[in-house]
C-alpha cells in the first residue's frame, strides 16, 4: 500500500508537506470485469492508437485515461 517519508532537510517551497510519495501502491483486481479484460488487451496491443476513430466516444475517453500520465505514473525524482 502507498505510503509517506519525511524529505531529507533541503530547502523547499513552504507551501509543500514536507513529505515524499512513496508510489508503491498497486493495486490487484481478482475479478476484472469483461469490459476490464477487453481494454487492458487493447491497449496492450495498441489497437486504440489504429482504430480508435471506431471506438465509442466513451471507451476512447476511458483508454485515453488508461494511458496517460498521471501523478502516480510520473518518475520519481526524489531519490
Amino acid at each position: 500500500c502507498g505510503s509517506f517519508r519525511p524529505r531529507k532537510a533541503t530547502k523547499q517551497d513552504p507551501s509543500e508537506s514536507g513529505l515524499s510519495d512513496l508510489s508503491d501502491l498497486y493495486v490487484l483486481d481478482y475479478e476484472p470485469t469483461l469490459k476490464r479484460i477487453a481494454a487492458v488487451a487493447v491497449v496492450g496491443n495498441r489497437l486504440h492508437e489504429s482504430n480508435g476513430d471506431v471506438l465509442p466516444l466513451e471507451l476512447r475517453q476511458e483508454l485515453l485515461l488508461m494511458t496517460q500520465p498521471n501523478k502516480i505514473t510520473l518518475p520519481r525524482h526524489d531519490g
